[in-house]
């Protein structure tokens, strides 16, 4: 099974707050942006977690943004 690493992209670019994708109320604070050196970390900190074997196929899912694109 491939190991799946997770990063969030806040959405930034609405002023509305929609029921469904209102970050505030949902995460209970405001998502900070997320740089390349967060990602590059995040990922680090992911592989250096899991197994050996589980390290064979390694995904990086990019979640969050907005409709129309990621940022």
């Amino acid at each position: 099974m491939a190991l799946v690493i997770p990063i969030f992209i806040p959405h930034e670019g609405c002023p509305h707050r929609c029921l469904f994708c209102n970050q505030h109320r949902l995460g209970s604070r405001a998502a900070a942006p997320v740089g390349g050196d967060e990602v590059a970390a995040t990922i680090e900190l992911w592989l250096g977690r899991c197994r050996p074997e589980r390290r064979q196929q390694v995904q990086v899912a990019f979640y969050g943004g907005s409709f129309t694109c990621l940022a």
